[in-house]
């Protein structure tokens, strides 16, 4: 059933009538801008493919990217199109996510019920199945889904707040008490949990109860939602993982224009991470772009004079290019530096080649 779900899905996706070319960057400031463009780039080279999986993450990579930044309208668009190419249930969730935040709570209700059919069924899912169905008014749904959360995660004081709001709307006071003091319990940072409360207990006529409770309010913060998939789309969050990641799988599939691009990008937004500079470098051996290696080598001799790994990634690529005296003195400086096992190797290795080069006249 799930498979004939997932059919007529990407049927009804491929009905919308959108457009790669409706994602837009102007107004936008950089670098977002041009990460925005990178992406956008990326994801319509993937399209011309056969590989559906592959354009189908590099447009949810996109909606990702521009759903970080609360670019919810184009996000749903990106989404919708890696959705067009495989129906992954995590394009329907974060696309139900966006759909929430502008109030598009139809759409949103239909992508959370999708998500669950395709084969994501989780609690973080279920809760925000029944927050859509509260507002819709659909309070039995909305009851039963909160359920379903619970019976996967019986500590998520979300869901038990969510159940404690339809006791309220349906005046079961009571019962809306005990829920909601289990709530506290769970999540007793929760101001928005003790402010609840207190209403409850002045609607059951407790007066002192529910003015000490307002007294221990302290915030208006929700229970905790531990998503692990909008923690994903956080990492997007004007840093250099979109790219980093696009460069790792263009290189991976052959692609090494892209993954030199990717790596650009990356650097481009944080030029200060020695990480990334140094990866960038061991990707430029790896593809032998010496050129563009040596001028990056160069500019980071001046930045990092003092890492170890740079001089050891610089022997490496003397040593491949058979510079090996030039090879040497590099690894040497590195194990000045730090005295490691894969120096240690890489020096052995120059000094045996120097060993059988042939003798200079």
């Amino acid at each position: 059933m799930r498979h004939l779900h997932s059919i007529a899905f990407i049927s009804l996706i491929s009905t919308l009538g959108l457009s790669a070319s409706e994602i837009h960057v102007e107004g936008l400031g950089e670098p977002l801008r041009s990460a925005v463009h990178s992406a956008h780039q990326m994801a319509l080279e993937a399209s011309k493919g056969d590989d559906h999986a592959h354009s189908s993450y590099s447009w949810g990579e996109l909606g990702m990217l521009l759903q970080a930044h609360n670019l919810h309208e184009q996000a749903i668009i990106a989404y919708s199109i890696a959705l067009s190419h495989s129906a992954n249930p995590q394009w329907l969730y974060l696309r139900g996510i966006s759909n929430t935040e502008l109030g598009h709570t139809l759409e949103a209700l239909s992508d959370y019920k999708s998500t669950i059919q395709v084969g994501l069924e989780v609690s973080t899912i279920w809760y925000r199945l029944g927050s859509a169905q509260l507002d819709e008014g659909a309070l039995e749904d909305a009851k039963q889904s909160f359920t379903n959360a619970l019976a996967l995660e019986p500590d998520m004081a979300s869901s038990l707040l969510g159940i404690a709001e339809i006791m309220v709307l349906e005046e079961n006071f009571g019962e809306a008490r005990q829920v909601l003091k289990r709530a506290r319990e769970v999540a007793p940072e929760a101001g928005q949990i003790a402010y609840r409360l207190a209403q409850v207990e002045r609607h059951l006529g407790n007066i002192e109860v529910s003015e000490n409770l307002l007294k221990s309010v302290v915030n208006q913060h929700a229970p905790q939602i531990d998503d692990p998939m909008l923690e994903l789309v956080a990492a997007y969050s004007l840093n250099p993982t979109f790219f980093v990641s696009a460069a790792r799988r263009a290189y991976e599939r052959g692609d090494t224009e892209t993954a030199v691009e990717s790596y650009r990008r990356a650097l481009e937004i944080q030029p200060d991470s020695r990480e990334n500079q140094l990866r960038f470098t061991n990707l430029l051996i790896q593809i032998e772009y010496w050129d563009e290696l040596d001028r990056h080598i160069a500019e980071l001799e001046r930045k990092v004079p003092d890492s170890a790994e740079l001089w050891y990634l610089k022997a490496l690529g003397l040593f491949r290019r058979a510079q090996l005296e030039e090879a040497l003195d590099a690894v040497d400086q590195s194990l000045e530096l730090v005295r490691v096992q894969n120096a240690l190797e890489l020096r052995d290795s120059i000094l045996q080649a120097i060993e059988l080069a042939p003798s200079r006249p």
